[in-house]
């Protein structure tokens, strides 16, 4: 077995503990939602069930989809037994109806619990396959292959479960193993024959601080694999490029598009980064080791390592920099573009705009885009993922959200293109029910004459304070 099969073999494992990570994290997240939809429907009687079918109709949509039926199916049986106790009272249990919608409920109930039951056990399976340290400890032998590093006798043994749950046969185990000897014994004759190296020698690399971006999370799942495929594609192309400027033609350009899906884009580019910044973590950390120090052409070969892959770094950021900077300034020319609807603004009882609270809390770096948005509403020009109905229910009929990258604004159609904006938020997870309900009880009167009057001057207030406060500079 020569060493370069070794690594590949550590590689795949690698990969593998990646993906039943983030399955085992989609699996806790749905759990979740299933302890919440249980709880919720687990009252002393039918009216108190009734009085929360709103948020058990939001939770099976995201658990099943929009296009399901058992939220409907589940609000006619708890809406009739709500009905029947109110009229029959102590009596209600006696209905045949009644029995009948009763054993319907308790049917949907268990189907629940099944499916709940289903989720612990897949989790726990996932758990036996995968643990942090597992990850780490595979990662870090994968990297000392690689940047001829000390290879411990522990981490040998790492080496040996890493083959065994990777079905690698017994011969090819042991070749593997002996792959792993032949490497310590080569890089201590290296070591005893070479010299000191002092750290100064590497300060450049140690001193380069890398930024790390936080991740977009697109709610889709198909959406969320299909960026994935894409992302998966660029590493491959990134990676054999000889040329880093090659990588700027690599890349597919939503500045070029007429419709763009800045959010898909942002979600690549992002991850894209964050995966090439952790590459240059792991060399980072590896030079602390004081075997490092001992071989000027080891020191040389991990600086040179860590600069290809910071240089390639640099290409995706200038990339992603530059399209960004792009679409926002496409965004802004839209901005002398004639009024389409009519943008409003819902307050409190004391005359207090809700927005010009809300936007305090919205982070400098995503100012701009709840500026870009509102202006966006007013010329009709969004993009067909800039805007999208909430889920439909008794609760939420009729409420719209903006979307961009976190940010979130919600408003309603008062008809002759008249849009009233409820708020603004930025979006913290795929889930964020409390974020809704906030929004959906605030008071709003339905009519126009009362925000008509006020309308433009708070759009200029929004704007000035955007202007005032948002992140200058590069991202």
């Amino acid at each position: 077995m020569k060493k370069s099969e070794l690594k590949t073999i550590i590689y795949d494992y690698v990969g593998n503990l990646e993906k039943t990570k983030e399955e085992l994290e989609d699996k806790k997240q749905e759990k979740d939602l299933y302890i919440s939809l249980l709880d919720t429907l687990n009252k002393d009687n039918y009216n108190q069930v009734y009085e929360d079918i709103n948020l058990a109709s939001i939770l099976i949509n995201i658990i099943f989809g929009n296009e399901n039926k058992i939220g409907n199916k589940l609000f006619d049986i708890v809406f009739r037994l709500k009905e029947i106790e109110n009229i029959c009272e102590e009596t209600a249990i006696e209905e045949k109806e009644y029995q009948i919608n009763v054993k319907k409920f308790n049917s949907l109930i268990n189907f629940f619990q099944q499916q709940y039951k289903e989720l612990v056990e897949k989790e726990k399976e996932l758990e036996e396959k995968y643990t942090l340290d597992k990850l780490k400890s595979s990662r870090k032998l994968l990297s000392k292959l690689k940047y001829s590093q000390k290879i411990t006798e522990n981490e040998i043994e790492s080496l040996h479960n890493i083959l065994v749950e990777s079905n690698i046969s017994i011969e090819d185990s042991i070749l593997a193993i002996e792959v792993v000897r032949k490497h310590n014994k080569l890089l201590k004759n290296k070591i005893e024959k070479g010299q000191f190296v002092c750290k100064t020698k590497i300060e450049m690399m140690l001193d380069t601080e890398v930024e790390e971006f936080k991740d977009c999370y697109i709610e889709d799942a198909t959406k969320r694999k299909e960026c994935q495929i894409v992302i998966d594609l660029y590493k491959s192309l990134i990676n054999d490029v000889e040329n880093d400027q090659e990588i700027k033609e690599l890349i597919d350009k939503p500045s070029e598009e007429e419709n763009p899906n800045v959010e898909k884009f942002q979600y690549i580019m992002k991850s894209l980064l964050n995966y090439y910044r952790e590459q240059m973590m792991e060399i980072k950390e590896m030079i602390y080791d004081k075997d490092c120090y001992f071989d000027e052409g080891l020191k040389d070969e991990i600086t040179t390592e860590f600069n290809k892959i910071r240089n390639k770094w640099k290409k995706i950021k200038y990339v992603y920099s530059t399209e960004m900077l792009k679409l926002d300034k496409i965004n802004l020319k839209d901005m002398t573009l004639p009024t389409v609807n009519n943008i409003l603004y819902a307050k409190t009882k004391n005359n207090k705009i809700y927005i010009m609270d809300d936007i305090t809390k919205i982070s400098e770096e995503n100012l701009l885009k709840v500026k870009i948005l509102l202006n966006k509403l007013r010329t009709n020009t969004l993009s067909g993922n800039e805007s999208k109905a909430l889920i439909e229910n008794k609760k939420l009929k009729g409420y719209r959200e903006l979307r961009k990258d976190q940010i979130r604004i919600v408003y309603l159609h008062l008809g002759n293109n008249n849009c009233l904006i409820i708020g603004v938020g930025t979006k913290k997870a795929d889930n964020d029910l409390n974020f809704y309900n906030k929004m959906v009880e605030r008071e709003a009167s339905l009519k126009i004459e009362d925000y008509a009057k006020e309308a433009d001057k708070i759009t200029e207030e929004i704007n000035n304070y955007v202007k005032k406060n948002q992140r200058k500079g590069s991202r």
